[in-house]
């Protein structure tokens, strides 16, 4: 049998039409994440975007989240973030607020607003501690104990982290977050552990080779592949330029000041062509 070369569900093309194409499948990842920390179990969701972009999948600034809604009017945001950008939490944050405000209809009371929750999977590291797995609210700083508003909730679950084998996975969430992370690459043995470990993931592992077979998914998928990656190089480049102007600029000041040029390099980390290539001797 050939072997399928599977799509990586952290690139968030592939995480969106994974979860779109089984919603049975996006609650049992949703329990999974919320069951830690709410007294409720979401039984049925309901996807409000389940399009996926057309000619934007190669805008490196789309953001291909799902928002979905629950039989008790629940409102979910859920988001694969493959990289880190700047303001990032903001950006969760907005989000949430802005879909919690937009619920607000007229003559509504504001009691019966309905929740919001915002899940963000994230492979890169956000927090400075081994925790894989956070969530906020609103609390009073002194007594955490305190919510002020339960009506907004926060989960961050930061896949880089997870450092479990798989013969110690127990957590359902720990067991979808290795699937999820690791897609692209599991053998048939380790699919094998994850079902036996939870039944779902055979219909998670059928779904995601059927997806990676799709012609049209996965040129989609490479195409968005590619943005993200240039994306990323190209914050790099601008962040490699940035680092490299400031040092010319510290150079130019340290030799109007007469500072020995072998000291101006060390001290850089330049060399003489960098200084004569921009003028600075």
């Amino acid at each position: 049998m050939k072997k399928i070369k599977r799509l990586s569900l952290t690139i968030d093309y592939a995480f969106k039409k994974f979860f779109v194409t089984r919603p049975d499948l996006l609650i049992d990842f949703l329990n999974a994440v919320l069951q830690k920390y709410n007294a409720f179990t979401i039984e049925s969701v309901k996807i409000l975007n389940p399009e996926l972009p057309g000619e934007s999948i190669d805008d490196k600034k789309a953001i291909l989240d799902i928002l979905a809604t629950d039989s008790n009017g629940r409102m979910l945001n859920i988001e694969m973030q493959a990289n880190c950008v700047r303001g990032f939490v903001k950006r969760s944050a907005l989000y949430a607020f802005r879909l919690y405000v937009s619920q607000n209809k007229k003559g509504m009371k504001h009691e019966d607003i309905p929740p919001v929750l915002s899940i963000n999977l994230l492979d890169f590291s956000l927090f400075p501690d081994a925790r894989f797995h956070r969530v906020f609210r609103i609390l009073d700083i002194d007594d955490p104990s305190l919510t002020l508003l339960k009506d907004l909730e926060f989960h961050f679950v930061e896949l880089t982290k997870l450092q479990a084998g798989f013969a110690e996975l127990t957590d359902p969430l720990e067991i979808w977050s290795v699937f999820i992370r690791n897609s692209e690459t599991l053998t048939e043995d380790e699919m094998a552990v994850l079902e036996s470990k939870k039944p779902e993931m055979a219909e998670a592992h059928k779904t995601l080779d059927e997806i990676s077979q799709d012609s049209l998914a996965r040129l989609q998928y490479d195409r968005r592949k590619y943005a993200i990656y240039f994306y990323e190089k190209e914050l790099e480049d601008r962040f490699s330029d940035g680092m490299l102007h400031a040092k010319l600029a510290t150079a130019r000041n340290m030799l109007a000041e007469k500072a020995e040029l072998s000291f101006v390099l060390r001290v850089t980390g330049l060399n003489e062509e960098q200084l004569r290539e921009h003028g600075i001797i």
